[in-house]
């Protein structure tokens, strides 16, 4: 135990994995060719892109992507948006960028929520265990290659934690990061439906400690109007697209290729 901690709380070992995972990145967006899944998160932000609607094209006919959600299509569409402001074009590399850059800003928010809730004697410890535990999970293994939206996934509960925890240091006196909280946890839970669970579960947690702590059902109130405000506006989407929404969400559709 003392050799693997005196290994694990080292500074060198920490920018020797850093660097490994800079040569990760590099790779996988240079080197690694296109994953599978990338054209059906792409092409629909692509096409909200240029034409503002979510979904895709067969041939000349536009079918609307409702067998995925559509938070991480718009907001990927937005960043081309941005990247095309500065003439960037859309390539076999650059269509890849925003999910790099979400994944360099998930790493950001994972070591700062490791430090805020780590002393700082086993800081290093704690952060080079997570920089070598997550290399044999599906993060690594089926997702840092890909243009999938669990990065973004991740990042809004992460930044849900950060901002909710920071608040309750001072005992939930400013409701606009409890709201900012709330929201992010919502459009979590819109991002992929395996955000559902963790989603509802860390609003549940956050609900039941703002009961215990102040007992203001007022602002449990607000922060659950703000939690469930995307989930609306997804199922509205769905009711605006039924029946056909329900079919290709119970995989009735036989013309999708």
């Amino acid at each position: 135990i003392n050799i693997y901690i005196s290994l694990f709380n080292s500074k060198k070992l920490f920018f020797t994995l850093i660097l490994s995972w800079i040569l990760i990145i590099l790779f996988t967006y240079f080197i690694l060719p296109p994953a599978t899944d990338d054209m059906f998160y792409f092409w629909p932000a692509l096409n909200f892109f240029y034409e503002s609607r979510i979904g895709m094209y067969e041939g000349d006919t536009f079918v609307a992507t409702y067998f995925q959600f559509p938070t991480y299509s718009i907001i990927n569409s937005f960043f081309l948006k941005i990247i095309s402001f500065f003439e960037i074009q859309l390539t076999l590399f650059s269509y890849k960028l925003f999910n790099k850059i979400l994944l360099i800003f998930l790493f950001i928010l994972c070591f700062y929520w490791i430090k805020i809730n780590t002393e700082k004697k086993s800081f290093y410890l704690k952060i080079n265990t997570f920089l070598i535990l997550i290399t044999f999970t599906p993060f690594t293994l089926g997702l840092i290659g890909s243009a999938r939206p669990e990065f973004l996934g991740i990042i809004f509960i992460l930044l849900s934690l950060i901002i909710f925890t920071s608040e309750k240091i001072f005992f939930f006196k400013n409701i606009f990061k409890i709201i900012l909280s709330s929201f992010f946890l919502g459009l979590a839970f819109t991002v992929h439906p395996q955000f559902f669970t963790i989603a509802t579960a860390t609003a549940l947690v956050m609900v039941i400690e703002l009961y215990f702590k102040l007992k203001n059902f007022k602002l449990i109130f607000i922060f659950s109007l703000f939690f469930t405000i995307p989930i609306v506006l997804l199922f509205y989407w769905y009711y605006l697209g039924y029946p056909s929404s329900l079919d290709f969400i119970f995989n009735r559709v036989d013309y999708i290729g």
